[in-house]
């Protein structure tokens, strides 16, 4: 029955897995070549990720999506429910949850830079926020970040005789902003990370210290064991981030920004 015969109750009835294995698989035939079918069915499957994706971030009642169904069966025994006013119920029962989401979503608080900087930091460090590109000079990072279209100069420097070696750059792409990151490596696995944005560092929260030196003023801050330093370069910030000695750390951002 793949012929003019549109499907339209079906379809939510399969998305429900309410049909049989051989309804299941005659719809689904249809489906393959019919638009109008395969389209609505799309919509409807549309919906059920909205709703998912809306429970997954706020609490739900668990017993909500049985309650939607018995409400559409319920509709059902009154008169057969049409595609169309399938798609309003099941709407009108997922739109409350979509603005709660969406309210949540914009309301949440976001994490201030110097903390999501030792967040990145530690990312870096585990693997789970792995650089976009290998790279062994300054010269290869800016060229990567030019190529990605940073549109702020980005100055990376070769602290090799600091003892630290340049590995790999990413742009960094977060919600409030884009970085242009890298990392340097140092002996005994100790690992420094680099980032550069846009913004004032007058903006950061207030920070443990800060130390001036040579005109520039060095924003400190102390998150778990993990050390970062910021400083304003222009109208780009700089951090610079490390999980060793805080003195030690001061010191390569004092050298970074002089060189």
């Amino acid at each position: 029955m793949t012929g003019t015969h549109h499907y339209t109750d079906e379809l939510q009835e399969l998305l429900d897995g309410r049909l049989s294995a051989e309804q299941s698989a005659e719809v689904r035939a249809h489906l393959d070549v019919c638009p109008r079918c395969h389209a609505e069915f799309a919509a409807l499957e549309w919906v059920k990720r909205a709703a998912a994706g809306t429970r997954d971030e706020i609490q739900v009642p668990p017993d909500l999506e049985d309650a939607i169904r018995q409400a559409l069966d319920r509709e059902d025994e009154r008169s057969p429910l049409t595609q169309r006013r399938r798609l309003m119920v099941a709407f009108a029962a997922v739109l409350p949850l979509a603005a709660v989401g969406l309210a949540w979503w914009i309301g949440r608080p976001r994490a201030d830079p110097v903390t999501a900087a030792a967040r990145e930091h530690a990312g870096v460090r585990s693997g789970s926020l792995p650089m976009d590109v290998s790279a062994g000079s300054a010269e290869e990072v800016e060229a990567y970040f030019a190529r990605q279209g940073i549109e702020f100069r980005t100055r990376v420097l070769d602290l090799a005789m600091m003892g630290y070696r340049i590995t790999g750059a990413r742009v960094h792409r977060r919600a409030d902003r884009t970085s242009a990151m890298f990392v340097y490596a140092g002996a005994a696995g100790r690992i420094l990370v680099c980032q550069m944005f846009p913004g004032v560092v007058g903006s950061l929260p207030a920070p443990a210290e800060i130390r001036s030196h040579r005109g520039f003023d060095f924003y400190v801050y102390r998150r778990d064991d993990i050390t970062l330093v910021f400083w304003q370069e222009g109208d780009v910030i700089c951090v610079l981030s490390g999980d060793f000695a805080s003195e030690e750390i001061v010191a390569l951002a004092f050298e970074k920004a002089m060189i």
